[in-house]
């Protein structure tokens, strides 16, 4: 396997967002907090590369999804 640069595709449309799912209960209601936790690159091949800033303590669901676009306000 070839794993140079030129293998990363580093554009938006191939990035995404590396999240955290805890489930929880507050006040007997089921709850999700979502912390993103790193960057996924797709690489030329179809692989992905993950880049994690954090790392999940507790049981927690790792989930690789599109980036939320945010309001430009």
């Amino acid at each position: 396997m070839n794993n140079n640069a030129e293998n990363l595709s580093l554009n938006d449309h191939d990035r995404l967002a590396i999240v955290g799912v805890v489930n929880f209960e507050h006040e007997g209601e089921s709850k999700s907090r979502w912390t993103t936790i790193g960057t996924a690159f797709q690489n030329k091949d179809g692989s992905f590369n993950l880049r994690f800033e954090y790392m999940p303590v507790t049981a927690a669901t790792v989930q690789i999804r599109p980036f939320a676009k945010r309001d430009s306000d």
